[in-house]
């Protein structure tokens, strides 16, 4: 009998000690959901251009890899400037619009009709080519079976080591910055105004609640002899007061890049009741922390700009919101399993 109590008493140690175990595996990445990462460049013929990469987490795994590339189109700014704006759809969005051999010699299809569309698609197939999105598709296949370290890239920076894929690799390093936001907990989700990148930015815990957030953007500026499109140094979170949002007003006008413009700036802001982009921008992520994204919605107007009556914790807030609300809402659906 005291031998039966002692092989069940190494039992339960036994087991007590396989549950404490597989109680306090530690997590690889902070939690399941869809973690991003971005890198702002230019294209070939000077516009601004967004690559992105997103990785999708689920039960502490990666499940889906998903690359895009949002480019740009030159266009007019005010007074007849040059400017840039990024195009409304993606890479993949555009599918087989893209056109990404539609310049060969023996190509030049009519891509805005579906009889152009299909004769592409022939012209692929019979050239063995492949179009922008199958190719990045080929690549999150590639990343999800053997992982973004197995990439080889050739001298010129082409994709070396998977076949049929011919695009160069701009991924494969923001790739890694998505796994590693995803191990930290540092959630992103993207909107486009114009020629500016808008995100919000959140840390997240192991149940996918935001313990954080943020708002910010990076803008650029086109040279106006030579149309190139420069991004910015800093972000408005950055430049903080440095951005002034209200220095063009009358009685302002202040030399931001010294200590004493700045001082002066901020009293005049208090003197005149304003508030500088970064201190609204965190009047609106403060209120959707507390209070959830849907909360937001119904201050916003047909302009884009927040609609409140006095005392509301938004009324404070000028700024047109409506791509701010975009980017929050997708950050919060890429948790809301």
């Amino acid at each position: 009998m005291r031998k039966f109590s002692q092989i069940f008493l190494l039992f339960l140690v036994l087991a007590l000690f396989m549950f404490a175990g597989t109680a306090c595996k530690k997590r690889t990445y902070a939690a399941d959901g869809v973690f991003t990462a971005f890198e702002t460049k230019t294209t070939k013929s000077g516009g601004p251009e967004l690559v992105i990469v997103e990785v999708t987490i689920e039960n502490d795994k990666i499940t889906k890899f998903n690359i895009d590339t949002v480019q740009s189109y030159q266009t007019t700014g005010r007074g007849g400037s040059k400017a840039w704006a990024f195009n409304t759809e993606s890479k993949k969005e555009k599918g087989y619009k893209y056109g990404m051999h539609n310049n060969n010699p023996d190509a030049g299809f009519d891509l805005d009709t579906q009889e152009g569309i299909n004769d592409y698609k022939k012209y692929l197939k019979d050239n063995n080519l492949l179009e922008w999105f199958e190719q990045a598709e080929l690549v999150e296949k590639f990343w999800l079976e053997k992982g973004v370290d197995a990439v080889k890239v050739d001298d010129e920076g082409y994709f070396d080591n998977i076949a049929n894929v011919t695009i160069v690799d701009n991924y494969t390093k923001v790739a890694k910055k998505a796994i590693e936001n995803a191990k930290k907990g540092l959630a992103i989700a993207l909107a486009i105004n114009g020629s500016d990148v808008v995100w919000a930015e959140a840390k997240v815990d192991k149940n996918g609640k935001f313990t954080s957030l943020k708002l910010d953007t990076l803008q650029g500026d086109t040279d106006q002899e030579t149309g190139k499109f420069t991004w910015h140094a800093k972000t408005k979170q950055q430049k903080q007061y440095e951005y002034g949002m209200h220095n063009n007003l009358e009685g302002a006008g202040f030399d931001l890049k010294t200590t004493e413009g700045i001082n002066n700036y901020k009293k005049f802001l208090k003197d005149n009741n304003l508030l500088e982009w970064f201190e609204q921008a965190n009047i609106i992520s403060d209120f959707v922390l507390k209070n959830g994204v849907n909360k937001l919605e119904p201050f916003i107007n047909n302009n884009g700009k927040i609609e409140a009556n006095e005392g509301d914790a938004v009324a404070a807030v000028t700024i047109i919101v409506s791509h701010y609300f975009k980017a929050l809402t997708k950050l919060y659906d890429n948790f809301s399993k």
